[in-house]
Order: structure tokens, then C-alpha cells, then sequence
């Protein structure tokens, strides 16, 4: 496993997709190395910088059983009626999304990691050890690949009952 993250990492590195922020982590309960990616992986005015990364910080509350959150507050979008929201599953090396929608912004919650959001060349390494959330516009192609060996979750939340979606070939 620790070979298969040095690998991905040295593809990202030398096709110019890594930004400063990528640290390797051990975790306690696995004792496998996490990427952990604590920037948007872009140079100025690419796709990813249109892609909003909400800071969650203490918004999420924490104890011995795991953490809870509200994300419609940090979306702005509390009181406000929602159109659609579901929960995907995604298994190891799954991909999903492989889309742009034309109509509306699309917010995802990752809950578990590591994963990649990816649009084009450009990607958002997706650390999986707390709850992430992004803000994708309108009209952007995006894909998510699970890169880690166990199911995790989306959250998937949009403002429109029925957002216009059209197939777009990322990954």
C-alpha cells in the first residue's frame, strides 16, 4: 500500500498536478499512509480554482464515537429549500461523477478518504481522515476516484429539483 501512494504521488509530481501541502500521514487505526492534500492542487486560474474547499474546522463536532455535521450552514444554504440530496457509496478504485452540470452548483461532502477530485489534469487529493467540503460551479466536469482500499461516502446536496446533467469523460 505504501509503495502504491509513493507511485500515485510521483505520477501527480511529475505531471505538474501537486501543489505545496501534500503530507504523508500515519494513522493509528490502520497503520497505512494517508495522502493528505491541504491546498487545491492547480496553478493560478485553472479549473480547480473555481472549485470551492469549505473550512470546517470546529464546525464539526468531535468525540470518542466520531464527529457530526450540519454542512447546509457552510454552504450557505441553511433554511433554504434544497432541491435534491443523496448519499453514494464508492468502492475501492470507484468512479463516479464523469460529468459537468449546467444549471446549478453541486456541493460534495467526502466522508472517508483517500480520494481525488479531479477535473481534467488538475486534482484535489481528498485525505479521508475528517469530513471535506466542496463547492463544484456549474459548468465544471468533475470525477471522483476512491484511491483508498475501503467503501466511503458522499454527501451530494444541490439547490435545483432535477440538475441538468451531461456526461463528460475525466477519468
Amino acid at each position: 500500500m505504501v509503495a502504491e501512494y509513493a507511485r500515485k504521488a510521483n505520477q501527480i509530481i511529475s505531471r505538474g498536478r501537486l501543489a505545496a501541502g501534500v503530507v504523508l500521514l500515519a494513522t493509528k487505526h490502520t497503520g497505512v499512509l494517508e495522502m493528505v492534500a491541504n491546498e487545491t492542487i492547480t496553478g493560478p486560474g485553472g479549473d480547480m480554482a473555481k472549485i470551492r474547499r469549505v473550512e470546517i474546522g470546529e464546525k464539526a463536532w468531535k468525540d470518542a464515537r466520531g464527529w457530526v455535521l450540519n454542512p447546509l450552514p457552510l454552504a450557505g444554504l441553511e433554511g433554504k429549500p434544497l432541491g435534491n440530496l443523496h448519499v453514494a457509496s464508492m468502492q475501492p478504485g470507484a468512479v463516479r461523477g464523469n460529468h459537468t452540470h449546467g444549471s446549478a452548483a453541486e456541493w460534495l461532502l467526502f466522508c472517508g478518504g483517500p480520494a481525488a477530485l479531479i477535473t481534467g489534469v488538475e486534482e484535489i487529493l481528498v485525505g479521508g481522515r475528517e469530513p471535506e467540503l466542496f463547492e463544484i460551479p456549474a459548468g465544471l466536469p468533475h470525477a471522483i476516484v476512491n484511491r483508498s482500499d475501503r467503501e466511503i461516502f458522499l454527501v451530494v446536496f444541490y439547490e435545483e429539483k432535477d440538475l441538468a446533467t451531461q456526461p463528460a469523460k475525466i477519468v
